[in-house]
């Protein structure tokens, strides 16, 4: 298979981040491999939505590293990104996903999205709240997304 020239303009960076909880996916599509998903195949359960995780302009990558060990090849998927302000309600909200099964889908600023896990190798969200040694540096939260799987990030098409 030949890789041909991009024709899209590279400009780099997430632009936008959306997760919904494992447990609010009724339905995904089986995946016998690498492939495009279509996001109209993701079906959550009634009154589940996507929901949106702010994050401060230029700050938020990721990464899909291919790794191996004893068992195989896998991928080492992590979006990091930082909040930048340290209040209560972000706390609670940060607080309230940690740990939990999700499902992330970055969008970057060609309007390309990826979605990041599945139901059976899904991601998880970390913070910490570190301190600004000065007053140049903004106190907020640094936010860890990751989780391991035998594929990269999928892209996402949108019909």
């Amino acid at each position: 298979m030949n890789i041909a020239k991009s024709t899209n303009k590279n400009v780099g960076g997430v632009a936008s981040l959306s997760y919904v909880l494992v447990s609010e996916v009724e339905k995904f599509p089986v995946i016998m491999k690498y492939q495009t998903i279509n996001f109209d195949d993701i079906m959550l359960k009634g009154g589940a939505e996507w929901k949106t995780i702010y994050f401060s302009p230029e700050t938020c990558s990721s990464d899909s590293e291919n790794k191996t060990d004893d068992a195989g090849m896998y991928y080492n998927n992590t979006i990091k990104a930082d909040y930048p302000a340290e209040n209560a309600d972000a706390s609670i909200a940060l607080e309230s996903i940690k740990d939990i099964p999700i499902l992330v889908i970055t969008k970057n600023l060609n309007g390309v999205e990826k979605l990041f896990g599945t139901p059976e190798n899904p991601m998880r969200l970390q913070y910490n709240q570190p301190t600004g040694e000065s007053v140049m540096k903004t106190t907020g939260y640094e936010i860890t997304i990751s989780g391991a799987g035998i594929y990269p990030a999928f892209f996402i098409k949108r019909i």
